[in-house]
């Protein structure tokens, strides 16, 4: 399927309430698609068209429900972790709908401790990863201040901060793929990297993101 039909699909499961929808009022709420692309779903079986009216067909209902969890996952991701701006959020967000695996897809619910809204507010629909977590989060990635006093693990990513800190950091190898160990958390947050021990100010601790061996 296209993108346009996928956007298609999703704009008409949140505009679903009783079951049906106008086919004219959601192609005005999805100027990009065109009658053409309803056509196209329908002769994939994804949509009924009846008397002007168009309803998701259980095909499409979990084409769009799959489309909805990936969107808002990405998005929680971009906003909670990432901290990018809401329009950068909502285009980002379109385009990882697209290309997650459904394997990555779990990864990132696991490691968002499995959310249940977007930062909107909309319901994430859930996964088979969900109902086998028993509603805890599978803590592979964390924050490096979760880790335990002495234990090590392999720098995941560092959530953005400012650029400055960032390139020192790097300088000191502090960055994704280095392996760095926990040494002190107060009065100030002290690691190793190498041979290499950085005090770091509890803000930037938090946003370097670590993955355990185990959890």
């Amino acid at each position: 399927m296209s993108e346009r039909a996928d956007h298609l699909l999703r704009t008409l499961w949140l505009m679903q309430q009783n079951g049906r929808v106008a086919t004219d009022e959601l192609l005005k709420r999805a100027p990009s698609a065109t009658e053409a692309t309803v056509r196209a779903l329908h002769r994939h079986g994804l949509v009924e068209l009846r008397n002007g009216d168009i309803r998701l067909l259980e095909a499409g209902k979990a084409r769009a429900r799959t489309l909805i969890r990936r969107h808002l996952l990405a998005e929680r991701l971009l906003a909670d972790v990432l901290g990018v701006s809401q329009r950068e959020m909502a285009r980002s967000a379109c385009a990882f709908e697209h290309i997650l695996s459904p394997e990555v897809t779990e990864s990132v619910c696991i490691f968002l401790g499995h959310p249940k809204t977007c930062p909107h507010g909309l319901e994430i629909p859930a996964g088979p990863c969900c109902s086998q977590s028993g509603g805890t989060r599978a803590e592979k990635i964390v924050s490096l201040t979760k880790l335990e006093i002495g234990e090590s693990a392999q720098i995941a990513f560092v959530a953005p901060i400012r650029r400055e800190t960032l390139e020192k950091l790097a300088i000191f190898g502090v960055m994704p793929g280095r392996r760095i160990s926990l040494q002190q958390k107060n009065p100030a947050c002290v690691v190793q990297v190498d041979r290499t021990l950085l005090a770091l100010e509890p803000d930037i601790a938090d946003g370097i993101y670590v993955r355990r061996e185990s959890t």
